[in-house]
């Protein structure tokens, strides 16, 4: 019988790190003039790599000067506070959940490695993981595709066995790509409304989404 691994994606999905990112990018905007954005407008607005969140919201591709600007102020409010951020809630009940039924299960992020391995560390969560995968270049060009395609190489496990639990429509496109199905989270970036133009699975809460997992393999 045939075991289904969870591939979580981490902020968003697991670490409550929406309004942190809110406030971060919110920074970006006043320094740049523009009104600062709602939660529900960063829900419509966000778009991975994240290079088109920002062209969303100013219109037009932020300039070499105004990306440095960009990167340095959302850091300079993003960083102190993201080591800080919690679990979204139910998060341990859904990785509790797979333990008891005994899946395996791993982190895929976009997420700096050594931040992602710092957050990890300070959630108390490792134990509950057998890979934990974040981006080993500084700035994000791309979407999640090839590193999740090498996340599951990694794992020497097939696709076809793997769900993707993930907040972004970048999520269900990176699965689809790799060949797992995927299962997407409205507490997250996104807004429920583009979640459900992917196709994939979209629940309310994550112990919905770690009870789903296994059914859908």
């Amino acid at each position: 019988m045939k075991k289904t691994h969870i591939i979580w994606d981490w902020n968003g999905t697991l670490l409550d790190d929406v309004n942190i990112s809110l406030f971060a990018a919110n920074q970006v905007f006043i320094s740049l003039d523009i009104k600062p954005l709602t939660l529900n407008e960063y829900r419509q607005y966000y778009s991975v790599p994240i290079q088109k969140f920002y062209h969303n919201v100013l219109g037009r591709t932020p300039t070499k000067i105004e990306w440095k600007k960009i990167g340095n102020i959302f850091n300079y409010y993003y960083k102190p506070e993201v080591r800080k951020a919690k679990l979204c809630k139910d998060a341990i009940k859904a990785l509790q959940y797979q333990q008891l039924k005994n899946l395996t299960q791993s982190v895929c992020s976009l997420m700096e490695q050594d931040d992602l391995d710092l957050s990890v560390c300070n959630t108390q969560v490792g134990k509950y993981f057998n890979l934990i995968h974040g981006r080993s270049s500084q700035l994000l060009k791309f979407g999640k595709s090839k590193q999740l395609a090498s996340h599951i190489e990694k794992l020497n496990i097939s696709p076809s066995d793997c769900v993707v639990i993930g907040d972004s429509t970048d999520d269900a496109l990176s699965a689809f790509d790799a060949g797992a199905k995927s299962i997407l989270y409205t507490g997250g970036t996104h807004s429920e409304e583009k979640l459900l133009e992917t196709g994939a699975y979209v629940v309310n809460s994550l112990v919905e989404a770690a009870i789903l997992a296994e059914r859908i393999t």
